[in-house]
Parts: structure tokens; C-alpha cells; sequence
């Protein structure tokens, strides 16, 4: 009865770090970092196209210069660094509900082990409670939720890559 007790107290707490883990993907301080980082490549990249006009000015009119060519390369690259981004943090807005619904999956089975404290079926000898069932997805949940964390410190590392090399503004 215990492990019945214990594994609403894991979900709970699962269901409550789940919230906090989420939090930092759509917090308002997060997509803040993110709208900055964009404003900052944003900058940069009119400052670096300014320079290449007026250093190129005389070679626009024609047929592009290779250098040219080159530098819309190298800044369509770096744009698509903030789109993958961004598509990632919107791809982890969909996994919260996912979670949830495993960790109540759980929480009935717990109910259930309290209402129907028999054995759900048994096989070659072992018997398997709604208890044992309940643990297997609330496992399931607590490991999907690192694998999140994991995700989520990759993503905050490549955003602050794109900070420091873009994070101010020029004036």
C-alpha cells in the first residue's frame, strides 16, 4: 500500500517539475533572450550589408561579385541558425500536454491499485498489480522530463552561441 502512496507522491512532484522544466521553453524570459538574439543578427546584418555596399558600391550595378554571392550565403545560414531554433522551442510547446496525460494514466492506475488491490493479470507466475503499471508510466514521464532538460540546455547553449556573437545591438 506504500507503493501506491509513494507513486502519487511521484507523480505529483513529476507533474510539478514537468510545469517548471516547460516554463523555462515559453517563459517570457527565454523568448525574450530569443527576441534579442534575433534583434542583434537582425543589426549586424545591416551594419555588414551597409559596409559591403559601400565597399562594393561601384560592383552592384551589374552582375553580382562573388564576394557578394558570398555574403548573402553566410548571413542566410546564420538566419536559419534562429529559425531552427525557434522551430525547436515550439516543437518542445507540444511535448507539455503529452506528459501530462502519461502522468494521469499513472495516477489512475494508482486509483485503481487502492479501489482493485488484486492482481490485473498474471503471467509464467508473475503477477502485475495496476500499481506496477501506474510505476511503469510515471517512470516513463520522469524519463521523458530529463530527456526535456537535456533538450532544453541544448537549446539554451545554442542560443547563448548566437548571443554572444550577435547579442548587441550597433547603434
Amino acid at each position: 500500500m506504500i507503493a501506491v502512496y509513494a507513486l502519487i507522491v511521484y507523480i505529483c512532484s513529476v507533474a510539478v517539475a514537468n510545469r517548471f522544466i516547460f516554463r523555462s521553453f515559453t517563459g517570457e524570459k527565454f523568448q525574450g533572450r530569443f527576441s534579442e538574439a534575433t534583434e542583434g543578427m537582425r543589426g549586424r546584418m545591416i551594419q555588414a550589408n551597409r559596409e559591403m555596399e559601400s565597399r562594393l558600391g561601384s560592383q552592384i550595378g551589374g552582375e553580382e561579385p562573388e564576394e557578394l554571392i558570398e555574403f548573402g550565403e553566410i548571413w542566410r545560414k546564420r538566419l536559419q541558425v534562429i529559425k531552427t531554433l525557434d522551430a525547436e522551442r515550439r516543437k518542445m510547446n507540444g511535448h507539455i500536454r503529452f506528459v501530462y496525460y502519461i502522468l494521469v494514466f499513472g495516477l489512475i492506475h494508482a486509483a485503481l491499485e487502492l479501489i482493485y488491490p488484486l492482481p490485473v493479470f498474471e503471467a509464467q507466475g508473475v503477477k502485475v498489480y495496476p500499481n506496477t503499471i501506474g510505476w511503469g508510466f510515471a517512470l516513463f514521464a520522469g524519463v521523458l522530463l530529463i530527456l526535456y532538460q537535456v533538450s532544453y540546455r541544448k537549446l539554451d547553449m545554442a542560443l547563448r552561441e548566437v548571443e554572444a556573437e550577435f547579442g548587441e545591438a550597433p547603434d
